[in-house]
């Protein structure tokens, strides 16, 4: 009978280490298969979270791309500038030298804002200079261009230029020539050009020309003053200093307004009329409207 018992009590504890054994393992299992879970839900969370990352630096990398792309257009294109302008003017003078001592309409247009600028310039005269000119016709038509070198300064700028001068119903050949100017920005805005005649009647003829000018604003309208003195040596014929420019000019809105006075230096580089030379004109003025697109 005590054997039985030992026995019976045996066989449960057997039945309860077999049973807590199953429990353990599938306490064990169920744990891996959660951690295994959770594992999985992170891998796929990080997989996503790439997904999107990836997704939403290419939109940044192409939206970059399509800024840098405008941004280039805008540099090319924005710059660009039309200036017209036409000027009604009392004489027409012209380095010292004058070309009409009555009214001229003056047209041009030009295209700028690039290193490169290109213009047409036109005189049409309203007065026929005691006969010599035919009222009411373009008596000069000019073609010029310049470009604005490439340097590193803020404050010097250096352009070269050219010029050709043309004379409808004239029975002289157009003039051409070559420049090389300087401007600094700094007070008083100095600047220098020098201009060789290479073809026409100014070929072999150097220009110089040497100024200053000063701008600035009273209420709404700018003023500037500004002087040039120019300096000509011709093929032939006397070479010096040939005259001064001074000039005072208003200008309010599209609309300006200017007076020049001409002042011959020395007689034998700039004879007067009377003398067979071209020194006529000593003070002119003129209304002009002007705007830019």
């Amino acid at each position: 009978m005590a054997i039985r018992k030992v026995a019976r009590v045996k066989n449960r504890i057997l039945t309860l280490t077999v049973v807590s054994a199953v429990l353990c393992s599938m306490t064990g299992n169920l744990l891996f298969a959660a951690e295994l879970s959770a594992t999985g839900k992170e891998a796929t969370r990080k997989r996503d979270q790439s997904i999107t990352d990836a997704a939403v630096a290419g939109r940044q990398s192409s939206l970059k791309t399509m800024d840098k792309g405008a941004a280039e257009i805008d540099t090319v294109l924005n710059p660009i500038e039309v200036s017209l302008s036409v000027d009604l003017a009392s004489a027409y003078v012209f380095r010292g030298s004058t070309f009409n001592d009555g009214a001229v309409l003056q047209p041009g247009i030009e295209i700028g804002g690039l290193p490169i600028s290109l213009g047409v310039w036109a005189n049409a005269d309203i007065g026929d200079y005691d006969g010599a000119l035919t009222d009411g016709e373009f008596s000069e038509i000019d073609f010029y261009g310049s470009y604005t070198l490439p340097i590193p300064s803020d404050v010097l700028e250096v352009s070269l230029g050219y010029c050709e001068y043309t004379y409808p119903g004239a029975e002289s050949d157009a003039d051409r020539e070559v420049s090389l100017s300087f401007s600094l920005a700094v007070p008083l805005s100095p600047s220098l050009a020098v201009n060789q005649g290479v073809d026409g009647g100014i070929d072999k003829t150097t220009y110089v020309e040497a100024g200053i000018s000063h701008g600035f604003d009273v209420e709404r309208v700018s003023v500037e003053l500004s002087a040039a003195v120019g300096y000509v040596s011709p093929d032939e014929g006397e070479s010096g200093v040939s005259h001064l420019d001074a000039s005072i000019s208003l200008s309010y809105g599209v609309v300006s307004l200017s007076v020049t006075s001409v002042s011959q230096i020395d007689e034998d580089v700039l004879p007067d009329v009377e003398d067979e030379g071209s020194y006529d004109v000593g003070v002119y003025g003129m209304i002009g409207l002007a705007s830019t697109f």
